[in-house]
């Protein structure tokens, strides 16, 4: 709770007085015009997937998650936070249980653990959970943050795959 009201503090603060929240805006509104008022489109994209990834990240890495969990959270959050049906919520629980696959203990203990905080932690199954939410989660605070550019480019790459399959 006190890393998601610190990272909903920060991101008000970076996207109402800082250059960089300006433009996410001015790119999300339209690219060419931010271009024309010498904002640095190229590089502020870069950083709304950064922030995307970042906050994905952490979102993981506060659910408990393993290395390679953290990082396929990082890198995928961006390619798949405006898809519904492959979130990046997914991705990372698919791989956290691959690397840390639940016992049939957990599973026995599972109504014991959901009790209490320490058993999130503690349960394979329910520490799966954790970093569905959190990732998930997550990368939805990136994604508005940087989403209206994010949206911007998802949408201009769907139109030059249209366009080259002849739609």
């Amino acid at each position: 709770v006190i890393v998601a009201l610190i990272t909903v503090i920060v991101l008000f603060v970076l996207l109402k007085w800082t250059k960089l929240g300006r433009g996410f805006y001015a790119i999300g509104g339209n690219s060419q015009s931010a271009n024309m008022l010498g904002i640095n489109v190229k590089r502020t994209k870069f950083c709304a997937y950064l922030l995307c990834g970042i906050l994905a990240g952490i979102g993981a890495l506060a659910g408990g998650a393993h290395i390679v969990t953290i990082l396929v959270s990082m890198i995928g959050a961006p390619l798949t936070s405006l898809c519904p049906l492959v979130g990046i919520g997914f991705l990372a629980a698919f791989v956290q249980a691959l690397i840390k696959k639940p016992k049939v203990e957990d599973m026995e203990k599972l109504q014991n653990d959901s009790a209490s905080v320490k058993g999130f932690y503690r349960n394979r199954i329910l520490r799966i959970l954790l970093i569905f939410f959190f990732s998930s989660i997550g990368s939805s605070i990136g994604t508005f943050a940087g989403g209206a550019s994010i949206i911007a480019i998802i949408s201009n790459l769907m139109g030059e795959i249209a366009k080259s399959l002849g739609l």
